[in-house]
């Protein structure tokens, strides 16, 4: 079995005013959770429309996907295995002996073959986690207020 990495990141003040302490995370294991949230009716729509485009119906949720630890990165950009590939603003969450960080990520998955295999699609693609952190201890009282927003680039531009 291969060893995990290590992420350099940067602690952020609980306020998120300011770079802060680089920090080393070990990643041993890396778990995708899909299918989730905790409005129901909204992870139904979301199961409908992907069913609509081919993805078949999760047997159960929440469904969780171990993945290869290697596969997160900070870099600013990563290379797809073609035009069928897509991200999803997501947050991330790293636990370590030093408590549990919360950051924000993609859970970049190669589209095409999500019709036929969820599990092999999210192997296909590396997943790009931004370098800034927070203590979940410091943002788990306003969690809800968090807001999470991402924008697709293409020919057309910029768009949220």
């Amino acid at each position: 079995m291969a060893e995990g990495i290590s992420l350099q990141l940067r602690l952020q003040d609980d306020d998120g005013a300011g770079a802060g302490d680089e920090i080393a995370v070990p990643v041993e294991a890396l778990v995708i959770a899909g299918w989730t949230g905790r409005d129901a009716a909204a992870v139904e729509a979301h199961i409908a429309e992907l069913e609509a485009i081919g993805v078949p119906r999760p047997a159960t949720v929440p469904c969780y996907y171990r993945v290869a630890a290697g596969l997160l990165t900070t870099e600013d950009s990563i290379q797809v295995p073609g035009a069928e590939s897509s991200g999803e603003v997501e947050f991330v969450l790293f636990g370590s002996r030093d408590g549990m960080f919360i950051g924000v990520g993609s859970d970049h998955t190669e589209r095409k073959v999500e019709s036929y295999s969820i599990t092999v699609a999210k192997q296909m693609c590396a997943k790009p986690v931004a370098p800034e952190v927070w203590r979940y201890a410091d943002v788990v009282n306003h969690f809800d207020m968090l807001i999470l927003r991402s924008w697709a680039v293409d020919s057309g531009g910029r768009r949220l």
